[in-house]
């Protein structure tokens, strides 16, 4: 059974590697050591003491983002993102978070896909946002309002 804990810099090393075979454009290891602080709640999904995926998460104000997540390729398609975003958003809600936001290139459609079946909102968009094989692509704002869930 998935257990989920709170990770620490120690668990830097496999987040690395998850995040280097889940992402065509990885976070650097100088940015997920940037997000151990005590604004930033980062939470891995462990299956037989193995780290699966992992996500990370902000709070500030009133409002919760979620930076990164990510599931290792061999573990993709078994539920444990489904269950990481599920986390954050009750780890949102305990901090009392009006809204959870997040963004999303346009076209990951399976990231997509998750975030509307949790009730996720397209909110805006940020043209030419993020980095692509063909140059660059929009990034997709969407929220997850809270305050009355």
């Amino acid at each position: 059974m998935p257990e989920i804990r709170l990770l620490s810099l120690e668990d830097l090393p496999t987040l690395m590697n998850i995040e280097l075979a889940a992402n065509l454009y990885p976070w650097t290891e100088g940015v997920f050591r940037s997000c151990f602080n005590q604004q930033y709640f980062n939470y891995g999904v462990f299956q037989h003491e193995q780290l699966q995926g992992f996500y990370i998460g902000q709070f500030l104000g009133v409002e919760s983002q979620l930076f990164n997540i990510a599931v290792a390729p061999q573990a993709q398609g078994q539920g444990f993102g489904k269950l990481l975003l599920a986390h954050f958003v009750a780890q949102s809600t305990e901090r009392n978070a009006l809204d959870a936001w997040l963004e999303v290139r346009a076209t990951n459609q399976q990231a997509l896909h998750l975030y509307q079946q949790a009730g996720f909102i397209e909110t805006g968009r940020r043209n030419n946002y993020y980095v692509s094989a063909q140059g660059r692509e929009d990034a997709l704002l969407m929220c997850l309002p809270l305050a009355f869930s």
